[in-house]
Order: structure tokens, then sequence, then C-alpha cells
């Protein structure tokens, strides 16, 4: 997408081991990919991941094969022969380990890469700014009250999810929710480790990739305003 009405002004959180390549149990190392098919979603997150991982193993995208997949189509994937590795994440992830599936490689092993984001419209801003500074104000209540009644707050969220309190408990243990202060960060221009840099990156992967088209600048589609 690069549509310049559109603006990121919120980060959700922060994949640090949620996304996951599962590996059957002929995979023992990131070099045994070499000739094999991976499961992988034609999403930006697929491409990001899958990418990230043959940098990683210093393999190339010829050295593989890819098998275009959908989420609902995982399970099917670990029980067939065609794939050796999957690329997904929480909570499905938990549910292939469950079936033997073994993690490999995850995105604590890319610290800060992959997030979640809020993203809405300009004209949004101009039209509901009260609602949009309400979203972002529950989003700082919500981390308050995980925070201090976690239990109560994981079996509030986990039927949701069709997974029980405590897998939902082990999978945000997997990610990093960031704070007021921690997005007043990451929005920050001059911040190395922040926004700018992620996006940036995934632009690339995601041109490499024809997810992407045309190039939209990073800086254009950000907006501290809501998280000052």
């Amino acid at each position: 997408q690069t549509e310049t009405d559109l603006q990121i002004f919120l980060v959700m959180d922060i994949s640090n081991g949620a996304d996951k390549v599962m590996v059957k149990a002929d995979i023992k190392q990131l070099s045994d990919l070499k000739g094999k098919t991976i499961a992988v979603e034609n999403t930006a997150l697929g491409a990001y991941m899958l990418q990230n991982l043959l940098d990683i193993a210093e393999l190339s995208i010829l050295d593989i094969s890819i098998h275009s997949t959908t989420i609902d189509q995982v399970i099917k994937h670990a029980n067939d022969g065609q794939c050796s590795a999957i690329v997904t994440f929480d909570p499905m992830a938990k549910k292939l380990a469950a079936l033997g599936i073994t993690n490999l490689f995850d995105s604590s092993q890319i610290p800060g890469k992959i997030v979640d984001v809020l993203v809405t419209r300009q004209s949004t801003i101009e039209q509901q700014k009260n609602n949009l500074e309400t979203i972002v104000s529950a989003q700082w209540q919500a981390l308050t009250y995980i925070k201090e009644h976690s239990e109560d707050a994981y079996q509030r969220m986990s039927p949701r999810l069709g997974i029980s309190a405590e897998e939902l408990a082990e999978s945000y243990q997997d990610l990093i929710l960031p704070d007021k202060i921690h997005n007043q960060a990451l929005f920050d221009s001059d911040n190395n480790a922040g926004l700018n840099t992620t996006i940036r990156t995934m632009i690339q992967v995601l041109l490499s990739s024809t997810l992407l088209h045309s190039a939209p600048h990073a800086e254009q589609i950000l907006t501290d305003q809501f998280i000052k």
C-alpha cells in the first residue's frame, strides 16, 4: 500500500519470538533448509520473516521452494509430506508444537524488526481525532491492567483466540508491549532502532517480493501526535 493518506499512529506490540519458522524432524539446522519446501503466507509478514530467515541461513530464494499458504492451512501442512518448514505465529505455532513440529527460527533472533501497528487515514484523523485519542488512551489502560491483573486479563482475552489462558500467557512472553514512553522512542526520527529504520528495511523486502510496486516515504506515513 502506497497511499500517502495512510498514517501509523501507535505501536501495539513488537514480536520477540511470537513469529516462528516451525520445522519437521528432518530439519536440524538452518542449512538443512536448502532444497526444501517452506510454507509461507503471501503477505508482508510472510515475506519479511522468510527474507530474514534466508539472510541468517546464508541462503537465497533460489535455494528453496515456496509453497504459498494461508493461516487456516497450517495444520494441514504439518500433517502432509509437502513442506519441511512453516512460517507462522502464535497461537498457531503453539498448536504446531503440540504436534511435534519444532521451532527452528523466530523473531527473537531479529529483535525489533516485526512490529504490529495501528494505522488510520489522515482524513480520519481530521474527522475523528477524539475517537483516535480514546483508542490510544484505552491501550495505555489495557497495558496497565495486563501488568497489574494479568491472570484476569488472560482469562478475558483467551476465548477470542481459542486457546487457554495459560497458552495466552505463554504467548505474551514472546511479545514486547510498548507503553507510552517506549512508543515515543519508536516514533523518534533520530532513533536508529525506531520505526523509520524498520519501515525502510521492510519496504525494500516488499519491493523485491513484488508486494509493493513503488516505495512510500517512511517519514510520511508516521504520526506521533497521539502518543505525545
